[in-house]
């Protein structure tokens, strides 16, 4: 009886905040202004190499997301796209939302489907994409920011450290 209880209580706890949750759509443009990689033996004495960039990647993303106030959790899938070229992978995120200020952490990867207009792949791999951005909401859903990523492979002894600093303009919808 004791176990049944249980087992009733925490299939409760985990299906409340799924009655909760909404479907979300964030629909943007993610534009790097600096690319760069950090690695011990690359350049004059270690340092880093550093790439101005200015190239628009726009992208969607739609995620299952969990309104608990001031913070935003969710799990979708993500898609940043070149138009003969995209490339899909999983992703979970926490926002922190301090009205007009946004700041979220992002973390994907683990699997990855490239699209290309003569070939698809999609396949497991051990590359992970953290990303962190800051947003100023301007009106219900459009913010404008600035963020930053990088790629972990998990498998090999990683000595490069890439990464990219970019500005975003993006529309969150929910539905």
């Amino acid at each position: 009886m004791k176990k049944t209880f249980l087992l009733i209580v925490a299939l409760c706890v985990l299906a409340v905040p799924a009655a909760f949750a909404q479907l979300r759509a964030d629909i943007g443009i993610n534009a790097p202004f600096l690319i760069g990689i950090e690695a011990p033996n690359l350049g004059a004495e270690g340092e880093s190499v550093k790439i101005p960039a200015f190239l628009p990647i726009p992208y969607v993303q739609l995620a299952y997301n969990f309104d608990l106030g001031q913070i935003n959790l969710g799990v979708g899938l993500k898609a940043y796209t070149a138009i003969i070229a995209s490339m899909l992978y999983p992703v979970a995120y926490v926002e922190f939302d301090a009205d007009p200020i946004t700041v979220s952490a992002s973390v994907g990867g683990g699997f990855y489907a490239f699209l290309v207009l003569t070939e698809s792949i999609a396949d497991f791999a051990p590359l992970i994409i953290p990303d962190v951005s800051i947003n100023y909401r301007l009106g219900k859903s459009f913010r404008l920011g600035l963020g930053a990523l990088t790629f972990y492979f998990s498998e090999i002894d990683q000595q490069v450290f890439p990464y990219a600093v970019y500005f975003s303009a993006k529309f969150t919808l929910d539905f």
